[in-house]
């Protein structure tokens, strides 16, 4: 894994374990003693327990396999491959390849628990994803690495890379990369995951994968859900919607459409490419939050950072920087609307363009509230109190601690102890132990603006800049 796009960390959020909903009513008092007790262990046992089916190797298929397992396991079960090491049958490359077509997932709902992100599931390019899920639940993957699924539609949809769900996804510790959907007719959606319903990701990373349709819509170079989208402390990194011979592709890291609720939390979206519109995410969705949050270097032929249309909008505390568009005619970086005013609070909206001479336009909105923001071309009305006009002074995206990207703060920037920190966060985008508001030895900590907090304790000062950045 590239340094920087992801370090493992400890996911906070632990899986909550079924408890009985009350007492067993069916012991009689006329039982002996040692078999009430019996009963009652059972009893206890019956709503708790849940068969835990174990994958021993790394064949395709057959006793021990990955798909035996999924195959056999409960609803609401577990496939565990933890125990897996390079010593496991056929596992001397960490890498179980699916060559007889994708693993259906014909639960509601299932666990798979890998044993770490250096072990691969992998397709070698054939027209088969990786997961089918069928259910109507949700279909969880922790701690493994997915490769090169290939989905493709041939008089349908193509839906899904790799993991394809008509119910919910959760991914947690997982790269998803190389992974791609590409329709005949119709429309392909997700390069990588399509879902029906809820996506949650927690320290995972979608990386270069890509969807495309030779006539219809190209739609979420990495993503696709139709149901609500949470991002925590995640990369969305290099992904592509359509293609130069097929131009119609929207959406480069991710759609997400008739939503309730969508969230980026201590997230980077960067470097992802749509050939048509919104190069880095496009959502719909009735409550839209970033938070702590990265939005950089995507590009398209229309709104390179991306679209946005909510009833309710509130942006914090986050870094939109570097986007381009080509279209000089539609060259917002990040494009908000709804039925409500958008929120921006500590929002470090700067350096992105679009046309040939990289003309700079940063953000729009019909209606914007809020206060310490840092916009340098706004190109709609922004409260009172923007910085507008003035250079970020922003570092180059780069591993600077934590598990994502950001952009670092020059020590001269002006958006430094400029910020707010309405959600009483206690650290920047980066986590622990970076805090959300420093100052100088003695002196009071203040908020900066954006995704970074520069450490003043260790921040060196240069009057000098021969261009803005």
């Amino acid at each position: 894994m590239p340094n920087g796009v992801l370090r493992k960390r400890i996911d906070p959020i632990e899986r909550e374990q079924p408890m009985p909903t009350h007492p067993p009513s069916f012991l009689s008092s006329r039982r002996k003693p040692i078999a009430a007790c019996v009963a009652v262990l059972f009893a206890l046992a019956s709503p708790l327990a849940k068969a835990v089916t174990f994958v021993t190797n790394c064949n395709d298929g057959g006793i021990g396999s990955l798909r035996a397992a999924v195959s056999a396991a409960d609803e609401g079960g577990t496939v565990d491959m933890r125990q897996l090491t390079t010593a496991s049958p056929g596992c001397s490359k960490s890498t179980i390849t699916l060559t007889t077509g994708d693993i259906p997932v014909h639960r509601d709902s299932v666990t798979i628990l890998g044993p770490g992100e250096n072990f691969v599931v992998t397709g070698k390019k054939e027209p088969h994803r990786l997961f089918t899920h069928d259910g109507v639940g949700t279909f969880e993957i922790d701690d493994l690495t997915l490769n090169k699924g290939y989905a493709v539609g041939t008089g349908a949809d193509a839906r899904g890379g790799c993991v394809s769900s008509t119910g919910s996804v959760t991914l947690k510790h997982v790269t998803a990369a190389f992974c791609y959907a590409y329709a005949t007719s119709g429309d392909a959606l997700g390069g990588a995951v399509f879902t029906s319903n809820t996506l949650s990701l927690h320290y995972s990373a979608f990386i270069a994968n890509q969807v495309g349709a030779a006539s219809g819509g190209a739609r979420g170079g990495a993503i696709r859900t139709f149901g609500s989208f949470y991002a925590y402390s995640s990369t969305i990194k290099g992904n592509i919607a359509g293609s130069a011979a097929h131009p119609r592709g929207f959406a480069g890291g991710m759609e997400v459409g008739s939503a309730t609720k969508c969230l980026l939390s201590h997230t980077t979206v960067s470097g992802n490419t749509a050939y048509n519109g919104n190069g880095g995410m496009r959502w719909v969705c009735s409550n839209a939050r970033f938070v702590d949050s990265t939005i950089s270097g995507n590009v398209a032929q229309t709104g390179g950072g991306g679209y946005i249309r909510s009833g309710d909008i509130g942006l914090y505390n986050s870094t939109i920087a570097f986007n381009y568009s080509v279209n000089p005619a539609h060259g917002l970086s990040m494009l908000v609307s709804g039925s409500k005013a958008a929120i921006l609070q500590g929002m470090l909206i700067a350096n992105n363009t679009y046309g040939a001479a990289k003309t700079p336009d940063d953000f729009a909105s019909v209606n914007v509230i809020g206060s310490n923001n840092l916009i340098f071309a706004p190109a709609s009305s922004v409260p009172a109190d923007t910085i507008a006009g003035q250079c970020a002074r922003l570092l180059p995206l780069a591993d600077n601690g934590g598990p994502t990207q950001t952009h670092a703060l020059h020590a001269n920037s002006p958006a430094v102890d400029k910020g707010i920190n309405p959600l009483a966060l206690t650290s920047d985008q980066r986590g622990a132990p970076f805090v959300r508001e420093s100052g100088p030895p003695g002196q009071t900590a203040l908020p900066d603006i954006g995704a970074y907090e520069l450490d003043r304790s260790d921040a060196i000062f240069d009057d000098r800049f021969e261009a803005c950045f």
